[in-house]
């Protein structure tokens, strides 16, 4: 990602929980369980405008990387 490409990611509202890393814009999210981590990664993989992106989601038993 271009320099001017993390800084226009991180000047949108609302991206508090968001770093930007060598790869691109990543987030962790906590979750109390893996069946939790699971549906949390099933919702993220039905938002619009994903598909074809190279979105990278992982998951691990109590928290789950975007």
């Amino acid at each position: 990602m271009s320099e001017q490409g993390w800084k226009a990611f991180l000047a949108v509202d609302d991206l508090e929980d968001w770093v930007v890393l060598h790869g691109g814009p990543t987030a962790v999210y906590k979750t109390e369980t893996f069946p939790d981590a699971a549906k949390f990664c099933q919702a993220v993989a039905q938002l619009p405008g994903l598909d074809g992106t190279n979105a990278q989601i992982n998951i691990v038993s109590d928290h789950v990387t975007v």
